[in-house]
This record gives C-alpha cells, sequence and structure tokens, in this order.
C-alpha cells in the first residue's frame, strides 16, 4: 500500500514555537508518503506563525482565530487535508522514523482496518530519549472490533493515529459543540470504533511529551468523570444499536465514574452530588464491589453535613 499511498499529517499548536520545529521534523523524516503537513495554529501569541512561515511551502500554515479547544483546529486540517489517509501529531510529540511505513503495513495487510494506532514513549521531562518506557502497559491496546475495550478505557494515542479521511467524516470528526479538555480524541474514537475495525501495534511509535501544563489538567477529575458520562450517552445516542450490543462495557463504564464523582464529591463536602453519584452506581452495577457502602458513606457525609 506504501507504493501508492498518500498522507497528510495534521498538527494542531497553541504558542507552540519552542517545540514544534522537532514534530514537523519528524513527519519529513517519514518520507514521501507524506504528501502534506498542515499546521493549524489556534491563534498563537508567540513566534509559532513566523517560525512556521520561515519553512516555505513543506508545510502549510492554516491560521485560525483563538478559540482553546483543539477539535475546531484538528476539524480545520482534516477538511482541509487532500490526502485520503490523515495521521494527526501534537506539536509537543514527536514520531520516530519508520511508525507511517508500520502503519501503512497493517492497512494493506488488514483492508477492513480504518485506523491503526500505536504505543508510544512517554517522556516526563526535557532530554534523551533513551530508556524510557512505554506509555501504555502491554497488552492495553487491541484490535479488530474494539468498542467494548475502548469503552472501558481509552488505548488510541491522538499523536499515533493515522486513519482512513472518509472515516473521519462519517464518524462526524472532533465535537466542536462542547468543549471536552483532554477527552475530545477520546469521544470520536468511540465513534469510529461503532462503525469501523480498529488496529493497535504494540510497538512504541512515537515519543509522547508527558510534562507541563495541558488540556486535561485545566479540569477536575470530577469534571472529566461528568464529561465522559456524556460522551458515553452521545455514542449510544448516536449509534442505538450500542445500548443492546454492548449494554455490559457501558454500565460497567458508568458505574465506575459515576464511582470516581462521588468519592470526588465526598472529599470536597458535597454529599448532594455524592448521594446522587452512589445511586446511579446501584443502578447501574448493584453488585459490584463496594457499591452499597459508598453509598452509605454518601448519606453518612449529608446527615454530617446538617449537624455541623
Amino acid at each position: 500500500m506504501s507504493g501508492h499511498a498518500k498522507v497528510s499529517v495534521v498538527i494542531p499548536v497553541y504558542n507552540g514555537e519552542a517545540f514544534i520545529r522537532n514534530a514537523i521534523e519528524s513527519a519529513w523524516a517519514q518520507g514521501p508518503v507524506v504528501d502534506e503537513v498542515l499546521i493549524c495554529d489556534d491563534g498563537s501569541t508567540d513566534g509559532t506563525r513566523r517560525l512556521v512561515e520561515s519553512l516555505g511551502g513543506r508545510v502549510t500554515l492554516l491560521a485560525e482565530p483563538h478559540s482553546g479547544n483543539p477539535s475546531v483546529v484538528r476539524n480545520a486540517g482534516v477538511e482541509r487535508a487532500s490526502c485520503e489517509l490523515i495521521a494527526f501529531l501534537d506539536a509537543d510529540d514527536v514520531w520516530l522514523p519508520g511508525k507511517i511505513e508500520a502503519q501503512l503495513s497493517a492497512l494493506s495487510a488488514h483492508p477492513g482496518i480504518g485506523l491503526v494506532s500505536t504505543n508510544a514513549l512517554r517522556q516526563t521531562a526535557p532530554g534523551r530519549v533513551e530508556g524510557l518506557h512505554p506509555l501504555l502497559a502491554r497488552a492495553a491496546g487491541a484490535s479488530g472490533s474494539v468498542l467494548d475495550r475502548l469503552v472501558v478505557g481509552n488505548f488510541i494515542i491522538t499523536s499515533s493515529v493515522l486513519v482512513r479521511r472518509q472515516l473521519l467524516l462519517d464518524a462526524g470528526l472532533f465535537c466542536e459543540r462542547e468543549h471536552l479538555p483532554g477527552i475530545e480524541d477520546y469521544d470520536l474514537w468511540l465513534r469510529v470504533a461503532c462503525i469501523a475495525q480498529v488496529a493497535f501495534l504494540e510497538r512504541p511509535w512515537l515519543v509522547y511529551r508527558d510534562w507541563g501544563p495541558n488540556y486535561r489538567s485545566e479540569w477536575s477529575a470530577m469534571e472529566t468523570a461528568k464529561g465522559l458520562l456524556r460522551v458515553l450517552d452521545r455514542v449510544e445516542e448516536r449509534y442505538p444499536g450500542t445500548r443492546s450490543a454492548h449494554r455490559a462495557a457501558f454500565r460497567t463504564r458508568r458505574a465506575g465514574l459515576n464511582a470516581e464523582i462521588a468519592e470526588a464529591a465526598m472529599a470536597v463536602g458535597d454529599a448532594s452530588t455524592a448521594r446522587a453519584a452512589a445511586w446511579r452506581v446501584v443502578r447501574e452495577r448493584p453488585q459490584a464491589p463496594g457499591t452499597w457502602k459508598r453509598l452509605a458513606r454518601a448519606y453518612a457525609g449529608r446527615d454530617a453535613a446538617r449537624t455541623s
């Protein structure tokens, strides 16, 4: 497949002058299969745009007004892309040589696959990449019809994704209507898994930078869990067949997320939220370990708050 395939690389960025050149060079290093590199700038106020413009025709700058929502700039790149295959690369991550070829081989071997993701090396501080450990544990990923596994926990690293452009359009692209810091990609991968098969390559094919501020750190654990519950609801609304075919996985994940909300709410003394979330855990998985004890603690917290 790689003899004829061409790939559009979509790199979203906001104030990434310090590191985006490394990302771009790692895309160029994939060879002629990379047909275009689209830099989707979210209204940067540093020298990002000047740096990209200095690179000339080897990159295309899409200068967007600042939204603070990575979905907006990623979608702009997908809509502008001219190739049938899209590869996503965050501006602070770096691909390793041979990544795209390995993914194209997977697509060629399994024509029914619509998306190929890989593991990554996790870098927690600037410096050398030798000796880094994989971001995902062994056997964390899955291939084939993966919706059940993906519902229980995300294993698709956005900077590793190579995906058919038409599949993204069919699934509805990244959601721009609601700001979901750190989980807007997971929202899309769930929808993709509802309509296509996925391949996961166990070998790490990129360096994932995991330090400094990020979108998810702006949200509390409770807000993230609430956002994930809304994501699950939207998936079932868009693909009603998932309610019966994947009922156990959805119920398990909902119970776990509501348990997180209940625990977080109890920790901050919000007895009403804790009680409501604990009851949702009871409805989803009444036999799960700790379910009734958590409910009892939520009510105890409410009573304690009344007498304090």
